[in-house]
């Protein structure tokens, strides 16, 4: 959290310093929907309590999945320089599964990472190659809410909620078609979250706890009409 904090504060800080340059007429707002893929990598970290005796029952998990959303934002523009800000809303196929044998109970624990939903609040920074291209990068703040579950020895099945925020930078191009239509490509990253939490008892004997800790890279082509 400290982490993605410093990085936004970082971001913000840029476009004051472009203050003297810029041209304050009304901002460029923009729409738009986007979808592709993303790549994620879990670290699940359990621990299984079994009369006191506790097993460690650790692992990963890579796998890819669909991602989609829509967006909003506004820019200044600053000569062939541009700033604002820009707020997404993504829903994707996000199912990690991990599997761990426990020789105790002769019974495997079963751990499912799912995300209902993520927003994004980003600084964006941007540079206009030509009339039709521009470059920007954006540092958001990723607020997620995953769903970790958590079952074993058949008498243990447990769903935890739990709200993250990770650091999200974004790479993209932008491509202007028409002269309110563009096309863009971008690549972005979620890293540095807090680790998702949860928990399954059977009884006094037999209980769990599961930490999971997300990473992930997303590639995505979106659609923006300039209002």
């Amino acid at each position: 959290m400290k982490k993605t904090l410093l990085a936004l504060t970082t971001a913000l800080t840029v476009l004051p310093a472009l203050n003297a340059q810029a041209d304050w007429t009304p901002p460029q707002v923009y729409l738009g929907t986007q979808a592709g893929g993303t790549f994620s990598y879990a670290e699940f970290d359990t621990a299984a309590v079994r009369n006191g005796a506790t097993a460690k029952l650790n692992g990963t998990r890579g796998e890819a999945f669909w991602s989609a959303g829509i967006f909003a934002g506004a820019r200044y523009f600053f000569g062939n320089f541009f700033g604002g800000v820009e707020v997404e809303g993504n829903w994707d196929g996000m199912n990690i599964g991990h599997e761990a044998f426990d020789s105790r109970i002769l019974d495997t624990w079963k751990m499912t990472l799912k995300r209902q939903w993520q927003i994004i609040p980003s600084a964006v920074i941007g540079w206009k190659m030509n009339e039709k291209t521009g470059l920007y990068a954006k540092f958001g703040a990723g607020i997620s809410k995953f769903r970790l579950g958590s079952e074993g020895d058949t008498s243990i099945e447990n769903t935890t909620t739990d709200r993250v925020v990770q650091f999200v930078p974004a790479l993209g191009v932008e491509y202007e078609v028409h002269k309110n239509v563009g096309v863009r490509f971008e690549v972005s990253g979620e890293f540095f979250g807090e680790d998702i939490k949860g928990n399954a008892t059977a009884d006094a004997t037999l209980f769990q706890t599961t930490k999971a800790c997300y990473n992930g890279i997303s590639a995505k082509l979106g659609i923006l009409i300039k209002v």
